[in-house]
């Protein structure tokens, strides 16, 4: 069967069994015969997995049926063309009662390796992955060590539900226009010659009932690259789930705070020797602070680690401070009186039986405690955050599902609130703020992951924010990871994980195009940075990240070793030497300077696709094999302010003076430095003359 969107020139063609073999943008062909058209999971009442594919099952051109393993199931993919898109829909049918149908992967879209296709993938931002594609093997999402639920899980690490893949001007955008956000794995498959995209979405059903979602998978053809695609998703999403009412965002977040990331024990690393540092007591780190108000011309908010009285990641109980509350309120307090804010990194909604950094926290988990942690499909206890004898700690993950568990969670967040704290990154660990797999048959939710765990966590996001609210108190939460789409609302400021994707491919603020505005992020602590990146042979890569935060319209972030002095990345040992610092805390006062002064833009703003053409130098970076790699020597994006006003934004994150292109008329950037245009006039503002 062949089908047409003719108001995005995609054509799609079926073969005899009903898979995809054919996907035409633009007049050009981007696909490859598919080996499945769907592919489905079935769990026993013992937890059995039975999984199944279409190509067992016979077809009569509408219906699969009479599979040799479950002949009474029956499978339909409604398909229909529109003006500007292909829509499938599933629905499965007679499941019997003793078999619950846990997910559903269909429809199944391959393209070909090595023929210059970019991937477009959402994962920690989003990513543009380019050929070759490294080796991946494929797992679908399940529990624990039995399935990755920890990989590219929707809504989590990966924000959004969508891929797109481009070549050239052509593109195929691949969604699931989903109001519900079940749980998904955005994933892609790595064969030989083939790339398969996977929407694997789990149910959310009951045993013997059918499945039938009220929604569609969509396909769309589209001219452009990664912008295009992502300007339909937004389209989408903001019909599906429209900004709520009021400021996005605390007043605070207006004078943009650079955020300061360091430890109180340790010497920059998560595992080892935990004595105390020269930032504890907390007090010590207010003379760095000083510094740093008066050469950044700018409040800072003090975000610390391993500050925690139990142990360094040791979820999910943190408070009291690590030293006692005197001190560390002591600290607040001085913090406050000079305009700066007080932040405290957290562990999110694991459960720790014993601690892997310091033995002698191990509080153990007792068998009414286990009711209430996450369960596998035959009933096992099992996690994979943090999780090992060489990890941060040994132990389970919570349920939230489970209101013991809530009013843990719950009561550990209201005591960072009732100490006056301004922010929390509560949800590590649960990136983009999710929820992790639950196949408990006596929690109270389904046997199966889907729907009903998005529509939780945002009833108990929104029940938090009352407590804190009831309390007078303004604590503001955010997680690992840019916020997921569901969660966007509650969770008005995170710690970005763009820093992973250097492993993958190059990093592209797809989160921030879809959803900044609604929320933000600042720039992280740049975990996993180095894996990838020879620091010595590349000494502006920071200062290059802190630009890419900067076009992104995050917040701009420092991670200190000793002494006040900016480093490279978290979990780098503070023996190892430094960033040149001067040009980077000058760049840091220059970005912030402009972000300061156009929050209606680079905090309230939304990300618009390039309306110039803008071109310049390269400058050189290194990989851990010693790779060159040429980058643009600086980055740049544009924004929509909420009155509709245009403008562009430049940063040279090079110690030296850099020309920059635009439209075809040349400008001269300083040293690391920013720039601000006004489309409409020509008009510009230097930060860092």
């Amino acid at each position: 069967m062949e089908y047409f969107a003719p108001g995005s020139r995609l054509g799609v063609t079926t073969g005899p069994r009903g898979e995809i073999i054919s996907v035409r943008s633009g007049g050009g062909e981007l696909g490859v015969p598919a080996k499945e058209a769907f592919t489905l999971q079935l769990l026993d009442k013992e937890g059995h997995e039975l999984t199944l594919e279409s190509s067992r099952f016979s077809y009569d051109g509408k219906v699969w049926s009479g599979h040799p393993n479950m002949p009474g199931l029956t499978v339909e993919m409604r398909i229909s063309a529109g003006e500007n898109h292909i829509a499938f829909r599933p629905r499965v049918t007679h499941v019997p009662p003793d078999w619950v149908l846990s997910w559903f992967d269909g429809p199944q879209l391959c393209y070909p390796r090595h023929r210059g296709i970019d991937l477009i993938h959402p994962l920690h931002d989003g990513v543009i992955v380019s050929e070759p594609l490294p080796p991946k093997e494929y797992h679908p999402i399940g529990f624990a060590k039995r399935g990755v639920f920890y990989g590219s899980f929707y809504p989590g690490r990966c924000q959004m539900q969508f891929m797109a893949l481009s070549k050239g001007k052509r593109g195929v955008y691949f969604a699931a226009h989903d109001p519900t956000s079940a749980t998904k794995a955005v994933e892609y498959d790595v064969g030989e010659t083939r790339v398969r995209l996977s929407l694997q979405t789990f149910t959310g059903c009951d045993f013997g009932a059918d499945y039938a979602p009220e929604w569609d998978y969509v396909l769309r053809g589209f001219e452009g690259r990664w912008q295009e695609a992502a300007e339909l998703y937004r389209a989408w999403y903001e019909t599906a789930d429209p900004p709520a009412e009021g400021p996005a965002f605390p007043a605070w977040m207006e004078r943009s705070p650079v955020v300061l990331i360091y430890p109180v024990r340790g010497r920059g690393k998560d595992t080892g020797d935990m004595a105390p540092n020269c930032y504890f007591p907390y007090t010590d780190m207010l003379p760095h602070v000083e510094r740093l108000n008066t050469l950044l011309d700018s409040p800072v908010m003090a975000l610390p680690m391993h500050w925690e009285g139990t142990a360094p990641w040791a979820p999910p109980y943190v408070w009291p401070p690590f030293g006692g509350e005197e001190n560390f309120l002591a600290f607040r307090d001085a913090l406050h009186a000079r305009g700066n804010l007080l932040g405290v990194y957290c562990s999110g909604t694991a459960w720790t039986c014993s601690s892997s950094i310091l033995p002698e926290y191990a509080p153990g988990c007792t068998p009414e405690q286990e009711k209430m942690m996450l369960r596998g499909p035959r009933g096992e206890l099992e996690a994979t955050v943090c999780n090992g004898p060489e990890l941060q700690r040994l132990g389970y993950d919570l349920c939230l599902a489970e209101e013991p568990a809530r009013k843990i969670v719950r009561e550990e967040i209201l005591k960072l609130a009732r100490a006056g704290i301004d922010y929390a990154q509560f949800y590590d660990q649960n990136h983009g703020g999710c929820v992790h797999n639950c196949f408990a048959r006596d929690h109270h939710h389904p046997p199966v992951p889907g729907p009903w765990q998005i529509a939780m966590q945002r009833e108990f996001l929104r029940e938090v924010a009352a407590a804190i609210g009831s309390l007078g108190k303004n604590l503001v939460l955010g997680c690992e990871s840019a916020a997921a789409d569901p969660y966007v609302r509650y969770l008005p400021l995170n710690d970005a994980r763009s820093s992973f994707m250097y492993r993958f491919g190059e990093p592209i603020p797809l989160q921030q195009f879809v959803l900044h505005g609604r929320t933000a992020n600042f720039a992280g602590n740049q975990g996993g940075v180095g894996l990838v990146c020879d620091f010595e042979r590349s000494p502006y890569s920071l200062n290059r990240r802190l630009a890419y935060a900067f076009r992104a319209g995050d917040l701009l972030s420092a991670i200190l070793k000793e002494d006040g002095q900016a480093h490279w990345c978290w979990s780098c040992e503070w023996s190892r030497p430094g960033p040149p610092q001067e040009p980077f805390w000058r760049f840091v006062k220059n970005l912030n300077a402009c972000r300061r002064a156009n929050p209606e833009f680079l905090l309230r703003g939304t990300m618009q696709r390039d309306f110039f053409d803008v071109s310049g130098n390269t400058a050189a970076e290194f990989d851990l094999q010693g790779k060159e790699k040429e980058y643009p020597a600086f980055c740049h994006s544009s924004w929509r302010a909420g009155n509709g006003k245009r403008a562009l934004f430049a940063a040279n994150y090079l110690d030296r003076e850099q020309p920059l292109v635009i439209d075809g008329k040349r400008y001269v950037l300083p040293p690391c430095s920013a720039l601000k245009l006004d489309p409409e006039n020509g008009e510009t503002a230097l930060y860092g003359e």
